[in-house]
């Protein structure tokens, strides 16, 4: 009997211990998911709260899910849609999952149950300036209203809060406050019953209380920030082109585990990553058909080196200009996610680049759009796509290393066919200790050309750019230090 009590005290123990694992695990993946919502930095920041008949935000509930780089909104006259079954969390889905969708201007179908639909118009635009993007229901109505980035809530004696407007400018006038800023914030004005305001709170979007350090200017100072750039995110993503937002975490998982080696020998104040995947219409292959064609060619006379004949090397200036203009947005969107405060940013963060393949026009829009606010410092350039089209002030960069095989006079096995390599603009301008070409080494070719299930595309892979930190020793040319 004893025995028998025992082992049902022992199972309902591990019954609960399980449970108890679960909820922490399911609670560990919430946060992450908050976590990560938070720290990605885009140039809309959006909204969303229920008011009452009299305009009061319904519970003070006001959500803010994500920031993004387009204004989604509902795409009709009067800007109203008139669906009461249509749930909060169902539109924020629609609106999270729209921006990577193909088209500007569609009905969305959103699910309301397991058994019904609901279709409403909306569209995106991309987002050019710091903006906030509010979706809001009265009664049986939603609106979306496209607002500047601070806004202002009025708090009434009794708690309840009221959305008032929204400005460019941080003004908080119980503190002399007053600035124009490019980050998104909000103001709450704390009213007494005879409507004077006795007290004011400033949150960032995270959601953190900043009031009392508008006041500590002298406080700040400059940082040194590590940023990745990756390139084409393969096929099956090439209309799913970049949301130029930035984030804390590699979200593609692109990088694999090279990140986290040059992360190392860094160790920056914080790491960030910007997506520079676009169509491959804007390589120099133009086309998936005219990627197909060289791949062909390169695997079946992979010991010519009549490299010309069968790798697609002419210039996409088009293209290229392109994926640069994108990246200008990333570098706006970059200025208002380093910063948390206002009283920063007009620091001079130091900001050190990584980026491969398509990432490299998208890093060099990018550095035009921040090169007056922050110093550069060492930029490292991985297999560019089309590095001679254009280039930079390379002088202004503490250094600049090219990684990558040769151009040319050697068989086409061991050069890069996917983004055939020239050398980057300018870079032989750069003195020869703080810049150049670094080439894999030939013993690392021959590696990859022994493996089992070698492919002629492997040697343009992130994950086999390991020999840039394991085989480049200290005092080497390219050497990755901070």
């Amino acid at each position: 009997m004893d025995t028998i009590c025992i082992r049902d005290l022992l199972s309902i123990s591990m019954k609960t211990i399980l449970i108890l694992w679960f909820i922490a695990i399911a609670s560990s993946l919430f946060a992450q998911k908050e976590k990560k919502n938070k720290e990605t930095g885009g140039l809309t920041a959006y909204y969303f709260w229920e008011e009452d008949s009299l305009g009061f935000i319904v519970k003070n509930d006001i959500e803010k899910p994500f920031l993004q780089n387009y204004l989604v909104r509902f795409d009709n006259q009067s800007g109203l849609i008139d669906a009461s079954e249509l749930k909060e969390k169902a539109l924020r889905n629609a609106i999270a999952e729209f921006p990577h969708e193909n088209g500007r201007s569609k009905k969305r179908r959103i699910k309301l149950d397991s058994l019904s639909y609901l279709k409403i118009p909306i569209q995106k635009i991309r987002s050019t300036a710091p903006t906030g993007m509010i979706l809001s229901k009265k009664g049986s109505e939603w609106s979306s209203r496209i607002r500047k980035n601070v806004l202002y809530f009025i708090v009434q004696s009794d708690g309840r809060i009221q959305f008032s407007h929204a400005t460019d400018s941080l003004v908080v006038s119980s503190l002399g406050y007053h600035k124009k800023t490019d980050l998104h914030f909000e103001v709450y004005s704390f009213k007494t019953a005879d409507n004077s305001i006795f007290r004011q709170e400033v949150y960032n979007y995270s959601g953190d209380d900043i009031t009392l350090k508008l006041l500590l200017e002298k406080e700040q100072k400059s940082e040194r920030y590590l940023i990745f750039v990756n390139g084409y995110r393969g096929p099956k993503k090439d209309r799913d082109k970049t949301d130029n937002l930035v984030t804390t975490f590699d979200r593609y998982h692109y990088w694999y585990k090279l990140d986290d080696s040059i992360k190392y020998r860094f160790n920056p104040k914080k790491t960030y990553y910007l997506d520079g995947s676009m169509g491959v219409n804007t390589s120099t292959h133009r086309s998936k058909l005219g990627f197909g064609i060289s791949y062909l060619k390169a695997s079946i006379f992979r010991n010519s080196t009549k490299s010309d004949r069968i790798l697609n090397t002419r210039e996409n200036s088009v293209g290229f200009e392109t994926r640069k203009n994108e990246g200008k947005i990333a570098g706006r969107t970059f200025l208002q996610t380093r910063c948390k405060f206002p009283n920063c940013e007009e620091l001079k963060d130091t900001i050190d680049l990584v980026c491969h393949s398509m990432g490299y026009a998208y890093m060099l829009g990018f550095m035009e759009e921040i090169k007056d606010k922050v110093v550069f410092g060492k930029i490292y350039i991985l297999a560019p796509e089309s590095g001679c089209v254009d280039g930079f002030d390379w002088q202004k960069c503490q250094e600049v290393w090219q990684y990558g095989t040769h151009d040319d006079h050697v068989p086409v096995s061991e050069l890069d066919m996917v983004a055939p390599q020239c050398m980057v603009k300018g870079l032989d301008t750069i003195p020869v200790e703080r810049g150049g070409r670094v080439y894999i080494p030939s013993e690392q070719i021959e590696e990859f050309q022994n493996r089992e299930k070698y492919d002629i595309i492997d040697i343009h892979d992130t994950k086999y750019f390991d020999w840039i930190i394991n085989q480049i020793t200290v005092g080497c040319p390219g050497y990755i230090i901070n």
